[in-house]
C-alpha cells in the first residue's frame, strides 16, 4: 500500500453504519478512514440493490460504443455503474486515447477480421498519493502530504 495508515479497520460483517468521534479524545486516521469506508460500502451496495450489478442512467447513458467515420471505436460520454461503482466519462473519446489505459492494443490486433467481439468496462479504485498528483499536498503546511485519494479508474 502506498499510504501510511495506522490500521485498516472496516469490516462489513460488523454492520457498523457510522463512526462517532468523542470530545477530548485523540483523532485517529483509522477512525476517519473507517467512516469513509462505511459510507462508500453503503453507497455501492445500495447502487447494486437499485441499479443492479451494472447499469446506466435511463437518459443519456454513458459508455455507449459507436464507430467514428474513420472506423475507430468511440466511447460515449456519461455515467455507468459497475459493481456499484460510479464510472464517469467526461467527453466522447476514441478507444485509443482513453485516460487510464496508456497504449491500448489496437482492436485489429485483438479481433483480427472477426465480425463479432467482446468489449467490456474494467473498473477499479486506484490509490493516489502526492507523487501521482501534487495538487493534494497541503500548501498551508509547506506542501506536506496529509492525505491520499482513491480514484475510480475505468478501461474499455
Amino acid at each position: 500500500m502506498k499510504g501510511d495508515f495506522s490500521r485498516i479497520t472496516f469490516n462489513r460483517s460488523k454492520h457498523y453504519s457510522g463512526v462517532r468521534w468523542q470530545q477530548g479524545r485523540p483523532n485517529s486516521d483509522a477512525d476517519s478512514n473507517e467512516a469513509q469506508d462505511i459510507a462508500s460500502y453503503r453507497v455501492e451496495t445500495e447502487t447494486i440493490d437499485v441499479v443492479g450489478q451494472h447499469g446506466a442512467p435511463k437518459h443519456e447513458p454513458g459508455f455507449a460504443l459507436s464507430f467514428g467515420p474513420d472506423g475507430s471505436l468511440l466511447i460515449g460520454q456519461g455515467r455507468f455503474y459497475v459493481d456499484g461503482i460510479l464510472c464517469e466519462n467526461d467527453a466522447q473519446l476514441s478507444y485509443s486515447i482513453q485516460p487510464h489505459l496508456p497504449n491500448p492494443p489496437r482492436l485489429r490486433d485483438v479481433f483480427g477480421n472477426a465480425q463479432i467481439g467482446l468489449v467490456y468496462l474494467d473498473v477499479f479504485k486506484r490509490h493516489v498519493t502526492y507523487q501521482d498528483d501534487a495538487s493534494i499536498r497541503e500548501l498551508a503546511l509547506n506542501g506536506v502530504d496529509t492525505t491520499t485519494r482513491l480514484q475510480t479508474v475505468w478501461q474499455v
